[in-house]
């Protein structure tokens, strides 16, 4: 579990294949009688509905959208519109996003995580549930080949500390493989052990997550 540590610090600069994708035009719905905008102009509104989205400012997200701004926007790391609100909990921002704006759930930024990823690592309880019935698939997997489990499980929690065991909770029953093994080498107990999270590592091993010699012994025998 040693080599953990060095993964931490060095996902972000080893093995990265960036997804880069074009920006796409906004729903019929939210193209407005306005003037044909700028490009920096556009560049400009896009980047306030980025930051009013992060911030959980939904009337200036509107008012971002009406003016001209694009729902699927993405920052430089391909971060969107939707993942700025899932990562930093803001509900309403995430609803209206979903349901109004039309938004896909399971986009990818340049490291291949989906706004379900985001919400998980940081522990967003409610976030988290509403993607979840919403239909986003707990199963996709980044470009590290971790699953959104997996970010529950690694995710740094600033929140109350039972959110932490009720988002694995949430994930759980859509999870394929509670034993996926990311490029690693790691499963989310792995990582719940690492990150110190007892009570999570309990649940998951009820569900039928395994150590690391039995995983070896199972794969040994088989």
């Amino acid at each position: 579990m040693g080599k953990l540590d060095d993964v931490v610090g060095s996902d972000r600069q080893a093995g990265r294949q960036e997804i880069r994708q074009p920006q796409q035009q906004p729903p019929t719905a939210f193209r407005t009688k306005t003037p044909a905008l700028t490009e920096a102009k556009l560049a400009e509104l896009n980047l306030c509905l980025l930051g009013a989205a992060g911030c959980g400012n939904l009337g200036l997200a509107k008012q971002m959208i009406e003016d001209g701004a694009n729902p699927r926007s993405r920052d430089e790391n391909g971060v969107t519109v939707l993942m700025k609100a899932a990562m930093n909990g803001h509900f309403d921002v995430v609803k209206w996003l979903v349901e109004d704006c039309h938004v896909p759930l399971d986009e990818k930024d340049n490291e291949g995580m989906t706004a379900l990823m985001h919400a998980a690592q940081k522990s967003q309880r409610d976030v988290t549930q509403y993607l979840v019935n919403k239909g986003s698939n707990p199963n996709e997997l980044d470009n590290f080949l971790r699953n959104a489990l997996i970010h529950a499980c690694l995710g740094s929690n600033n929140r109350d500390p039972d959110y932490d065991i009720e988002v694995v909770g949430i994930l759980l029953p859509g999870t394929h493989d509670i034993n996926h093994v990311d490029a690693h080498g790691a499963t989310a107990l792995d990582w719940a052990e690492f990150s110190r999270k007892e009570d999570v590592a309990d649940l998951l091993r009820r569900w039928g997550a395994l150590e690391k010699d039995a995983r070896i012994h199972q794969d040994e025998s088989q």
